[in-house]
């Protein structure tokens, strides 16, 4: 959402010392029943970036991209307007071109279209996939009624999203964005009644939201401090307009300023009577914190007037291109940032939520799939990508941290101080050899473990919260017939066994090649797996407690298809082992030094995969997220020969320095791939 003024920040920072319990039991909340907005998390979706070639009315037109710039600009021109961040495009099937230089990967620089169906059918399987009930559709007044073309483009990306979303199971709404809207009393109500409903029928899609058995609408920009007197800045005709829609049977969401509790600020002080008509009040925080103590107060009047609440959460902010006001304004800090909305909403009891915004990108807030680094962006102009704060994150990592957000506001998972979400995307698909830690679906966080760390036959396995250590690092490697042997770091002679003391136990034991110390590792989809004795099919590894305790005994039971059977494969680099290097345009090939040498100035290339120390490396870690990778026949690292920086520079072997050019970066792309 883009405001016509700068919007109130707060940057109040509170320490809290509270005892959790008592929060979670949280107050009484005057909501509705759930529906598609309450007790659910809904996301804003603008749909707004139009490319010359994609046929809309407005590139047929103008032949202008639409909100995005396709020629790069100087930082210092301060009229130069750009979008924030670079969208991970892999997923789109028809890309339009710009005049940006090609992507670190020598991929062209190309841009999708919001108006080509297959990028709607796509956004809408993400939200789908990332547990997101209904999209609030972006509707900008003056757009609608100022601007036939803009209209027309807008009038048929909602028609798309309508089918987008009925395809999906995905719901939708209208938001209007009033903030700038000169005469909106009947502007809105022609807009709504004659395009909405008689001409788009928007309405009578069955992927409509409906609350309380009503249509629902969202007025956002109401009360704004510096709307105009002839729109939402005049409370007499915004009650009008609320009182309209709900007098025509649609359930009005309203869209406020943060301060709207007080009436000071970045509110108008007369809005009260507006602000207390509409049936849910949903301030925005774009440019705020996490404040358990500002929502707590929100929430308590919210309660007393009698209306629903729908509080909003999001990633991040940057604006730099839009204004020049920083880059990276608002850090979003690898997912903890939006999770403080989350928990707090949880200890209130709020399970409905507004997250601002899916597709977002000029404002940086977007939580659908961006650029993870450097290489997925343009060389030639800044962009922010998700490893700006020093954690890589693959491109869907703010889906998949909303889906678990979600899931911890409505009491599917247990409270959790910190995100569970892994930060690269699990392995998925048939598993490949490498180091792995195990994550229960049932406990997010926590970890399979060896139980402190004992090498010797009969130890358990439980569940512990994660130590980043060898007891949680399990080599796993395919012996055939679809079966994996699973060997401990802390014991790499043992194997995960069927326990031979305890019937139905798990523990570890000296390799011996038995099928009870093997399994069948089942992939049943969005990266979680079921283990399956290789000696019984009937059965599967299960967490005993079913939930997140630590400590919780692992075991052996009737396969169920509950989530205590699920695990996740999280791929790790260990320095305890040497790996072999293979490329993935070549898998049968491994890293080499040319003739098994291990003198200074060796040549690497890719070669026959051989039984040579040449083919094995130790990968360590050398701080600030950086790798040095080390042949097994000598004191040497992989460098850049040179310390060169440009396209084709030799690689070889060369005598540990610390230089840079013998540091590497290992970018986790999931499933082991790097």
């Amino acid at each position: 959402m883009t405001l016509f003024e700068p919007a109130f920040c707060r940057l109040t920072s509170l320490i809290r010392i509270i005892t959790i319990l008592c929060l979670l039991a949280g107050p009484s909340l005057a909501e509705s029943p759930a529906g598609d907005v309450v007790g659910q998390v809904s996301v804003g979706y603008q749909g707004w970036f139009w490319a010359p070639g994609d046929r809309s009315p407005w590139t047929t037109a103008t032949s202008k991209y639409f909100h995005f710039n396709a020629s790069p600009g100087s930082e210092v021109d301060k009229d130069y307007r750009q979008v924030e961040m670079w969208p991970d495009v892999r997923e789109y099937d028809t890309l339009f071109p710009t005049e940006f230089s090609d992507l670190a990967t020598g991929s062209p620089a190309r841009m999708f279209s919001s108006y080509s169906d297959q990028t709607v059918e796509t956004h809408f399987k993400w939200m789908r996939e990332a547990g997101i009930h209904a999209a609030a559709l972006q509707r900008f007044g003056g757009e609608v009624t100022d601007d036939a073309v803009v209209k027309a483009t807008r009038d048929a990306i909602a028609v798309k999203v309508m089918k987008a979303a009925e395809q999906h199971d995905v719901k939708f709404y209208i938001m209007y964005d009033c903030s700038g809207w000169q005469n909106f009393e009947p502007k809105i109500k022609t807009d709504w009644q004659q395009t909405i409903v008689n001409d788009l029928k928007l309405t009578e899609s069955k992927a409509y939201a409906r609350q309380n058995g009503k249509p629902v609408v969202c007025l956002w920009g109401l009360g704004y401090a510096g709307a105009p007197t002839t729109g939402p800045g005049n409370a007499e005709i915004s009650l009008r307009v609320v009182n309209w829609f709900k007098a025509n049977g649609y359930y009005v969401i309203g869209g406020f300023p943060g301060q709207w509790r007080s009436g000071t600020g970045d509110s108008r002080p007369d809005f009260k009577e507006v602000y207390s008509a509409v049936d849910m009040i949903a301030p925005w925080g774009v440019g705020g914190i996490p404040n358990f103590d500002w929502t707590q107060a929100d929430l308590k009047l919210a309660n007393e007037w009698g209306k629903d609440y729908q509080p909003m959460a999001y990633a991040g902010t940057s604006f730099f291109w839009g204004n020049r006001s920083g880059k990276n304004l608002f850090p979003r800090q690898h997912g903890d940032f939006m999770w403080g909305y989350f928990k707090n909403y949880r200890k209130l009891g709020i399970k409905t939520c507004y997250v601002a915004m899916f597709d977002e990108i000029d404002e940086g807030t977007a939580i659908f799939k961006v650029a993870e680094d450097a290489t997925m962006q343009p060389r030639d102009q800044w962009f922010l990508a998700l490893d700006a704060d020093g954690v890589h994150c693959s491109a869907d990592f703010y889906l998949r941290l909303t889906n678990d957000g979600g899931r911890m506001m409505r009491g599917e998972l247990p409270y959790l101080e910190e995100h569970p979400t892994l930060h690269v995307a699990p392995a998925s698909g048939i598993l490949t050899d490498g180091t792995y830690e195990l994550e229960p679906v049932s406990a997010p966080g926590k970890r399979l473990d060896i139980t402190a760390g004992v090498d010797a036959d009969g130890t358990t396995v439980q569940i512990w919260p994660r130590v980043n250590g060898n007891t949680q690092i399990f080599k796993v490697v395919a012996t055939g017939n679809g079966l994996y042997e699973m060997a401990p770091l802390c014991a790499p002679s043992r194997r995960i066994s069927l326990s031979a003391q305890n019937k139905g136990g798990v523990d570890i034991r000296t390799a011996d090649q038995a099928t009870d110390q093997r399994w069948k590792i089942n992939d049943v989809g969005d990266g979680v797996y079921e283990l399956q004795p290789g000696n019984d099919a009937a059965y599967r590894l299960e967490n005993a407690a079913g939930n997140d305790a630590e400590g919780a005994a692992v075991r052996i039971a009737q396969a169920s298809g509950e989530i205590a059977q699920r695990w996740r494969f999280v791929p790790v680099v260990a320095s305890e082992i040497s790996y072999q290097l293979a490329p993935i345009s070549a898998p049968e090939l491994r890293l080499d030094l040319i003739g098994g040498l291990s003198t200074n100035g060796t040549a690497a290339s890719v070669s026959a995969a051989v039984d040579s120390p040449t083919q094995d490396w130790k990968i360590t870690a050398v701080g600030n997220a950086f790798f040095e990778l080390a042949p097994t026949n000598g004191g040497q690292r992989l460098d850049v020969n040179g310390e060169l920086n440009a396209e084709n520079s030799p690689v070889g072997a060369w005598q540990q320095s610390g230089s840079p050019a013998q540091k590497w970066r290992l970018l986790d792309i999931g499933g082991g791939i790097y």
